[in-house]
């Protein structure tokens, strides 16, 4: 914040700003003043899908988020406010969906019913002497293990140098095994109290559950009605959740932890009497016609470029027909930008022989696009459409990583490298 006694006279090359004041603080504030509920797409997308997690966290598995009020402060202002604003503002940011779930939060009361599973679970926790989070407990354990492991050696160094030596390879191993052993027993002890109270808490709390399950069921249906409005492939959206018992998900399997806890990947489901091929015959927004059965999509792998952007190197491989569906769910959330010079990144597009399909045929470039993902933050990548295979009659796509990213999101590594 600038102080109001700084004066208003400017130097005649400051740019109309004051000199002590530095283009970081600027962009600062220029950040600070846009509102955190003026949302993209994929923020949307990305904030309603955590939040559901959050609650079905709380409705499930709330021991884990006892004694831990700063990680809640954190979902709040960093996923709760963004979503859905402050409840009884009005904002111009929120499109009809979110000012629902706004109302919704509110008057289903949300926060507070958050609040009391949570306080529930820490009573019910101290009662059976459970007065910090397991992770805390490790933390101090770990801590005093080190510390006393140091002090032994410290002491043993200055009373008696020669044997040091011989001291450090077990006070070494002491503080490299011994908290990972204690972290093992304690995590499995935490998991046992878990499971042998969660039932009563739930019990206990019925109600409130219910209440906030509503509300869960509304973030789902209105991240299914944002999928299916943009003409994005509901598959291609999974996470995990504790629970399975809600309308709009398919469920896909069933996953357990080293400690035996249960939870489910899903993704959200068509609307009823919908199926994928009636959401749209065309990927996403681009026009592009979809046909499942005769689509075939090429990747070249670690693609190289030289340092005018022309592709140089690169692994063509043939993406196997059951992973599609990750690729059609990737051009469903794209943007699509013609490009008018295709030679200045594939110097052979006019004659290309070294790109082929899977029958061996050179394919016969038809379209190139740059692409921008809505799914993932400053990623792009290139699509050619190729012409209908005069052989095999497959319709050839050719997709491959664009030079200006930085890096290549976690999830789409294995596509791209």
């Amino acid at each position: 914040m600038v102080s109001d006694n700084i004066s208003n006279e400017q130097p005649e090359d400051s740019n109309d700003k004051p000199e002590n004041i530095s283009d970081e603080l600027l962009e600062k504030k220029k950040e600070e003043d846009v509102p955190p509920e003026k949302l993209e797409f994929k923020d949307i997308l990305d904030k309603e899908i955590g939040l559901i997690k959050i609650l079905d966290y709380i409705n499930n598995s709330v021991f884990d988020l006892i004694y831990q009020k700063k990680l809640m402060d954190k979902y709040r202002t960093e996923i709760i406010r963004p979503l859905i604003g402050e409840i009884g503002h009005e904002s111009e940011h929120l499109d009809g969906g979110r000012l629902f779930l706004q109302e919704e939060y509110e008057k289903l009361d949300i926060e507070k019913k958050c609040d009391e599973m949570i306080l529930s679970a820490e009573e019910l926790a101290a009662e059976n002497g459970v007065k910090r989070h397991v992770q805390k407990n490790i933390g101090i354990i770990s801590m005093a293990i080190m510390a006393f492991a140091m002090i032994i050696f410290v002491a043993v160094s200055s009373l008696a140098p020669e044997a040091s030596t011989y001291v450090m390879i077990p006070m070494f191993l002491i503080m490299c095994l011994l908290p990972n052993i204690l972290r093992t027993y304690m995590m499995k002890k935490w998991q046992k109290f878990k499971d042998e109270h969660n039932q009563e808490l739930i019990d206990m709390k019925q109600e409130t559950i219910d209440d906030i399950k509503i509300f869960i069921q509304d973030i789902i249906d209105d991240s299914q009605d944002r999928l299916i409005s943009n003409k994005i492939s509901v598959q291609g959206i999974q996470f995990l959740l504790y629970s399975k018992d809600y309308n709009n998900l398919v469920f896909v399997r069933q996953q357990e932890s080293k400690l035996g806890e249960s939870q489910f990947l899903v993704h959200l489901a068509n609307p009823e009497g919908m199926d994928q091929d009636n959401v749209s015959s065309t990927y996403g927004k681009s026009g592009i016609p979809e046909d499942d059965e005769n689509d075939q999509f090429i990747i070249l792998k670690n693609a190289v470029f030289d340092d005018d952007g022309l592709l140089k190197e690169y692994n063509q491989a043939l993406l196997p027909k059951d992973e599609d569906a990750f690729v059609e769910a990737l051009l469903g959330g794209t943007k699509f930008h013609d490009i008018d010079n295709p030679e200045y990144v594939i110097s052979n597009f006019e004659e290309n022989d070294d790109i082929k399909c899977d029958c061996g045929e050179p394919v016969k470039f038809q379209d190139f696009k740059s692409c921008e993902s809505i799914l993932h933050e400053h990623f792009e990548y290139y699509l050619i459409i190729g012409q209908k295979c005069t052989k095999c009659k497959k319709n050839p796509f050719i997709i491959f990583n664009s030079p200006g990213n930085k890096e290549i999101p976690s999830g789409l590594k294995q596509l791209f490298e």
